[in-house]
């Protein structure tokens, strides 16, 4: 089975690979800019903001640091409510957003350089995606404006978007029509340029999208290679059970 970037399954096999022998901080291991968050790991989440109470499923998080040690992700300020709570589904984790005002976000800023950013989801009824819209301050870097037929948004270089390693367009209504409620999908953001006063990366939703959601996994780093992209893919799927 082909994965929608120059690599198939059995390819995968018959090398020896599989994702649980690959680790994202090798995609870092230049001093390449970037980082991840995973919902299985429980030792870079906490239920508090302080990071002092230990991560318990069925229960709210509060801080997620990255595995590079570069992002810390929280819901800002003094707002416990808009923490999302760890689930499990047997042996998958991931965070689950309410769709009223749950948020969680990190403030870091790669400036121009170009990044590519992955975000294993799975959404119910309204499309799931990183918040990005200026108007409710979320960081805009998969420049997804409100409109389901419009533009991204501005200083976002030109990037392009794929669903499961395969091209769409880069509107709400695209994501839309390229996934299914309650069936978890990767979403792939390539050559996004960070510029902006709203820089940053946020997982969530506010009102305008209710519905609840999980994130499994979030994967920023500058440009990939072919290669990387490949060993990526397979490693974000397992997150979340998903075969491509």
């Amino acid at each position: 089975m082909q994965l929608g970037i120059g690599i198939g399954i059995g390819q995968l096999r018959s090398g020896g690979f599989s994702p649980a022998s690959f680790s994202p901080a090798t995609l870092y291991s230049a001093a390449q800019l970037g980082d991840y968050i995973t919902a299985d790991d429980d030792t870079r989440q906490w239920q508090n903001q302080a990071g002092s109470v230990a991560p318990v499923v069925d229960s709210p998080i509060g801080k997620i640091n990255g595995g590079q040690g570069v992002m810390s992700w929280g819901p800002g300020g003094a707002n416990d409510a808009r923490r999302p709570a760890l689930r499990a589904a047997g042996a998958l984790r991931y965070w689950e957003y309410d769709g009223i005002d749950d948020g969680m976000g990190t403030g870091i800023s790669y400036g121009a350089t170009l990044m590519d950013l992955f975000f294993v989801s799975q959404r119910a009824t309204t499309p799931s995606f990183l918040q990005a819209t200026a108007a409710y301050g979320g960081g805009n870097f998969l420049g997804v404006a409100q409109a389901t037929t419009s533009s991204p948004d501005q200083n976002l270089g030109t990037p392009t978007y794929f669903i499961n390693g395969n091209a769409i367009d880069s509107t709400r209504l695209a994501i839309f029509n390229a996934t299914t409620p309650d069936v978890p999908f990767i979403m792939e953001v390539r050559g996004c340029n960070m510029v902006s006063l709203w820089s940053g990366l946020w997982t969530g939703f506010y009102p305008i999208y209710s519905s609840l959601q999980r994130v499994y996994a979030v994967v920023a780093r500058q440009t990939l290679s072919t290669d990387e992209r490949n060993l990526l893919m397979p490693w974000l799927a397992a997150k979340a059970g998903i075969t491509l």
